[in-house]
């Protein structure tokens, strides 16, 4: 590429990152950056290691998103620190152009995403979809970040490629959602040519209300014609206050599956085949202890990588000190308390289904455990009575009103029942760290 082309690809990408940060911030990060291109790979030099650890701890994402926005073919990246010559001290990446919005990113498949017996049932539930098309319609995956329901969207996308033309699949996030509904004159409609939708963070539609007319022609369209609809959320349909009635009673037609956190198993997994997969060096207490101090997959993919960086640009061996320098520059993130993490909490030491627990079934165990959740509700998040009966799967309040004073009635003549209580709010708070791992 002619120097020309290369600086107005840089301002570019730019202009990209300076709508997601302030000017302030790209002049911190962005502009000591020497960044040169090729037809196929990108360069960027940092000016120290130090450097190098902040932007993949803070900024790589954005700016690869960035890179695929500006490229319409695969680029190479590599990121390298200033003065260091050997090409063993590079740390290389693929991105994928973003536009048109589909995946082919072939790691992301049902055998990669891993599984124990705790978080069987949504892979169990993707795989089926893919396998009996339209017969859970539509199909929602629910849960925080970071539990994997990007993955296993990709990894359904991957599946379907084997029965459907990737032109006939629409695979995308809310933003490119957005982007098209811009560029093409505020509408959505020809969207509904393809047979599969994919559409991955439904819930930012919550910032963009106007949309969702033309969302439920789209839904409509696929639904009619038993075309599948798949979505991700960050909590379940009911909870998303934003949507109109009429677009959210067709989304809580389908099925909808939470994805939990992962558990220690399920990232002790994930670390060790990270390990493997880039050439890693731990022991095996080193690993352990990673798992244990992270909760989520992004949060361990971020330490992974700064340990990476390290033993690829300062020294291959990792001195225990030396490891435990990084572990302690990285913040261990807090669990946030949700009303689903209340949910599955109560439903676990209270040994009932979580679906239970939003139906109007009357068992006696059942009624309390539903009435636990929403006492729980009212005391840790400080909901409303109607905003908990809204989570609830539609209560009125003043069902909501009566199961808290009983929850307190119980709470203050049983003994069992406050420390169950006490029990349960410890768990919510630690993100059920504790009773699950200890």
């Amino acid at each position: 590429m002619l120097f020309g082309e290369i600086f107005v690809k840089i301002m570019e990408i730019r202009d990209v990152l300076c709508e997601q940060f302030p000017e302030k911030d790209i002049r911190k990060w962005f502009d000591p950056l020497e960044i040169s291109c090729n037809e196929s790979t990108l360069l960027v030099i940092f000016p120290h290691v130090f450097f190098l650890i902040m932007f993949l701890d803070t900024f790589k994402e954005p700016f690869e998103h960035a890179v695929s926005k500006c490229f319409q073919k695969e680029m190479h990246t590599e990121y390298k620190v200033l003065h260091t010559q050997n090409k063993k001290n590079t740390l290389t990446n693929t991105i994928q152009p973003s536009i048109p919005p589909t995946s082919n990113e072939t790691f992301f498949t049902f055998d990669t995403f891993l599984v124990n017996h705790k978080n069987y049932f949504p892979l169990a539930s993707a795989k089926e979809v893919v396998e009996k098309n339209a017969i859970y319609n539509p199909f929602i995956l629910y849960g925080e970040s970071g539990s994997g329901k990007t993955h296993l969207c990709k990894a359904m996308f991957n599946a379907f490629t084997q029965k459907y033309s990737e032109k006939k699949i629409f695979f995308g996030s809310f933003e490119d959602l957005r982007k098209i509904y811009t560029q093409k004159e505020k509408s959505l409609r020809s969207l509904t040519s393809y047979e599969i939708f994919i559409l991955d963070d439904f819930h930012e539609m919550q910032s963009f209300p106007e949309m969702q007319h033309d969302f439920l022609f789209i839904f409509n369209a696929f639904h009619d014609q038993k075309k599948q609809i798949i979505l991700t959320t960050s909590e379940r349909i009911g909870s998303l206050d934003f949507l109109e009635p009429c677009l959210k009673s067709r989304l809580e037609w389908g099925l909808m599956v939470a994805l939990k956190q992962p558990d220690l198993d399920v990232r002790l997994q994930f670390v060790q085949t990270t390990c493997k997969d880039r050439n890693i060096e731990l022991t095996t207490d080193q690993m352990l202890t990673l798992a244990q101090h992270f909760f989520d997959f992004r949060s361990l993919q971020g330490c992974l990588l700064k340990i990476l960086a390290f033993q690829k640009l300062v020294s291959p061996r990792m001195e225990q000190d030396d490891f435990q320098n990084i572990l302690q520059g990285l913040e261990s993130p807090k669990t946030e308390i949700t009303h689903d993490l209340i949910i599955s909490i109560v439903a676990e030491n209270m040994n009932v289904p979580e679906v239970d627990i939003f139906s109007a079934k009357r068992h006696h165990n059942i009624v309390l455990a539903r009435q636990t959740a929403m006492y729980l509700c009212r005391k840790l998040l400080k909901y409303s009575f109607p905003h908990i009966g809204s989570v609830f799967g539609g209560k009125d309040h003043s069902t909501v009103i009566y199961a808290c004073r009983k929850i307190e009635k119980l709470k203050r003549e049983d003994p069992d029942i406050k420390g169950l209580l006490h029990v349960l709010s410890k768990q919510c708070y630690a993100g059920d760290k504790a009773s699950a791992e200890a």
